[in-house]
């Protein structure tokens, strides 16, 4: 049994809460948007993804309402090797990145060390168990 943080309880699945009663529209072209230190903004269609290598990891999930989800199996496309091969070639010679903001179509955003966002195990995850992730996974 994985040993949960102190003050998590584990979950008996992966719970959605809270945000919009409504899930955001996706776009019928979803892509990922990049700014601030790059020398102009880029967008990256999902579709482009593909061309990266894909990982896949079994890590468990600690949110900080106290739950945790743990032998979750992830699948997506490593955050270093989009980094390295999409962002990184955008940066200003003289950008100093250290931090990355994440912000999902609902609006939620999650600010991160590059050095923690650099790490083998941070993905840009589409699936989840074997199923491709949902506005309500």
């Amino acid at each position: 049994m994985t040993q949960l943080p102190p003050g998590q309880r584990k979950s008996g699945g992966f719970p959605r809460f809270g945000g919009p009663s409504k899930p955001p529209a996706v776009p019928a072209n979803p892509a990922l948007q990049i700014t601030g230190a790059v020398r102009e903004p880029v967008t990256v269609a999902l579709s482009e993804l593909s061309t990266l290598p894909r990982t896949e990891q079994t890590s468990d999930f600690h949110c900080v309402a106290g739950w945790s989800a743990t032998g979750l199996r992830w699948a997506g496309v490593g955050f270093t090797a989009f980094y390295r091969s999409i962002i990184e070639p955008q940066l200003s010679p003289t950008a100093a990145v250290t931090h990355v903001v994440f912000r999902g179509l609902d609006g939620y955003r999650a600010i991160v060390s590059i050095d923690d966002a650099l790490q083998n195990d941070v993905l840009l995850a589409d699936r989840l168990d074997d199923e491709p992730l949902s506005l309500w996974n």
